[in-house]
């Protein structure tokens, strides 16, 4: 994905499901046993989705949004926006990685979402911690979207449009 930050993996019992940690030097936290259970294809699509997102620099957003969270903890319609955002940034991430996947085809890519749901269970919301697995709604709403996608041109990921283009071609 053409990044300059290097990216540490680590394996740990502390985490429930594969996420992200950091925001200068991030790390991709994986749950004990993560790296046995799983074929390479499949820890090849893990990577790809967190890669997404720190090519994406939702690292500095989710800070961000863990900041006002603080400061409009008594506000219920930021709260609602703020988990549309969760849910809209795991979308976004699908989409940069699918049009970076080896084959196009985004049935494994799917299937390895579905593993990861019947392997790990969601995790604690923390701040400063993008995790791939969220509720069970947005999760169908994720894997409709994979199962309905076509094979993506491998336009600029910097492109604001890049990801609306793919959620509205569904």
């Amino acid at each position: 994905m053409n990044l300059r930050t290097p990216l540490t993996v680590i394996e740990t019992p502390e985490v429930k499901s594969p996420a992200l940690y950091g925001f200068v030097r991030p790390r991709l936290v994986l749950p004990q046993g993560t790296l046995a259970a799983f074929t390479r294809q499949e820890l090849h699509y893990i990577f790809l989705h967190e890669l997404a997102h720190v090519k994406r620099c939702d690292m500095a957003v989710n800070w961000l949004i863990s900041g006002l969270r603080v400061l409009h903890w008594f506000n219920p319609i930021l709260w609602f926006g703020f988990r549309r955002m969760a849910a809209d940034r795991e979308v976004a991430a699908d989409a940069l990685a699918l049009s970076r996947a080896p084959d196009g085809d985004p049935q494994p890519y799917g299937q390895t979402i579905i593993k990861l749901l019947e392997s790990f269970t969601r995790p604690a919301v923390l701040p400063g911690l993008v995790g791939i697995l969220e509720d069970k709604q947005q999760m169908k709403r994720r894997i409709a979207m994979i199962a309905n996608s076509k094979k993506l041109r491998r336009g600029p990921p910097w492109h604001p449009c890049f990801c609306w283009r793919w959620v509205w071609s569904v």
